[in-house]
């Protein structure tokens, strides 16, 4: 179904849909997907990007000697409402899994046209994610 126009409005997005008169209609379709083909996507200010580009991509560790593999970003989870709100990447590990808060400090080198995230990890982030 073709989306007429869109807008932000609080903590999502609102959509108006072709054929849908009113908001009667528009509660038929609660909970649907809406999918956005790649070259239709809005352009995304520097710094932000679309989960779907975060998921698979590989993460190394900045270390002294230059970065070593962590693993791969598993799913991206919202901590927080909305839209921006605070991120952490899942990535997989042979050792399991951890969560790593998706922030520039953190984060500082992100290149998704090469599926690669840089991440310098806090002191003590590792024992956070143990499940012991």
């Amino acid at each position: 179904v073709p989306v007429l126009r869109a807008w932000v409005h609080k903590t999502g997005i609102v959509f108006q849909f072709e054929g849908f008169a009113d908001r009667a209609d528009a509660e038929k379709v609660r909970g649907w997907y809406v999918q956005i083909p790649g070259a239709e996507r809005a352009e995304l200010p520097s710094g932000s990007y679309f989960i779907s580009e975060l998921i698979g991509c590989e993460v190394f560790e900045k270390t002294v000697d230059g970065a070593r593999t962590l693993g791969q970003v598993r799913q991206v989870i919202s901590t927080g409402e909305g839209l921006s709100g605070p991120h952490l990447l899942e990535v997989a590990t042979p050792q399991g899994d951890i969560l790593i808060p998706l922030a520039e400090e953190i984060c500082p080198k992100i290149e998704v046209a090469a599926r690669h995230i840089e991440v310098i990890l806090p002191e003590g982030l590792r024992e956070l994610n143990r499940k012991d």
